[in-house]
């Protein structure tokens, strides 16, 4: 999670950071594996809209050239 925050940010893809520096704070103050699932499905989501915003980005911007 560390590691994915740090890139997110590096890359402007904010929400995505934020969202695996949250779930990296839950996983050391609350080790619990219940709460893992929803953390991750909240994950796989930002992650789904940062793959449709750079595909966006790049058929715009980049395939054009």
């Amino acid at each position: 999670m560390h590691k994915l925050a740090g890139s997110a940010g590096m890359i402007g893809c904010h929400a995505l950071g934020d969202r695996a520096r949250q779930i990296e704070n839950s996983l050391r103050a609350c080790p619990v594996l219940e709460s893992l699932d929803a953390e991750l499905r909240g994950l796989d989501r930002y992650a789904q809209d940062t793959v449709t915003a750079l595909t966006q980005y790049k058929a715009r911007y980049v395939d054009p050239l």
